[in-house]
């Protein structure tokens, strides 16, 4: 479980999302002072300090400690995110998957949507995420269209909030169902009370 951990840190501490992967992919392969991408991440002890750290890899301090050289990864991991068939899933990345939801609600509601995006989680905050997205969104929507992302304070916790606020303001009355109206009606209840609004 620490292992996990100190690893979602690293993540958090070493990641950036390319602007051009194949760009960053050559300077990546570069030696020395013209990899501008390569970076040690430091591991914690526990002892001196309880967080990792990144540096320069021509920086000798903490030498003693451990320590991981991390180079492509810094914006391999990410792009996962916009292009997960490149690590052999099957699926949309995020801005496809955004332009998909979108399309599938009425025509009249689509500009505000993409007027109103919120993107929410911890990997939003790998710099260059928010401006990836946009820029990838693009080509999926029609050009009529104003994309734009609002800004959140804590898009760690801001969906947490946002469940627990409708909860409280009577957003979710009506819109559970029942075990008796599951075993009366069978799944198709959930397309009939969650669903009926989108286009078929």
């Amino acid at each position: 479980m620490e292992e996990t951990y100190v690893m979602n840190e690293c993540k958090e501490d070493i990641c950036f999302v390319a602007d051009d992967f194949v760009k960053h992919m050559e300077i990546a392969k570069c030696r020395g002072k013209e990899n501008t991408i390569v970076r040690d991440y430091v591991l914690p002890d526990f002892n001196a300090h309880n967080r990792g750290f990144m540096r320069a890899p021509e920086d000798n301090v903490c030498d003693d400690l451990q320590k991981l050289r991390v180079n492509v990864e810094r914006f391999a991991v990410p792009e996962a995110l916009f292009s997960p068939s490149d690590i052999g899933i099957s699926q949309m990345g995020i801005p496809e998957a955004i332009a998909t939801a979108v399309k599938k609600c009425p025509y009249g509601m689509r500009g505000r949507l993409l007027n109103n995006i919120v993107l929410c989680g911890g990997n939003v905050l790998f710099p260059g995420f928010k401006k990836r997205v946009v820029r990838d969104l693009r080509p999926f929507v029609d050009q009529i269209y104003d994309v734009q992302l609002r800004d959140i304070a804590d898009p760690i916790t801001y969906a947490w909030y946002c469940g627990r606020n409708a909860v409280k303001l009577g957003a979710w009355d009506n819109k559970f169902v029942s075990k008796a109206e599951y075993n009366e009606h069978g799944p198709v209840v959930w397309r009939e009370k969650f669903f009926n609004f989108l286009e078929t």
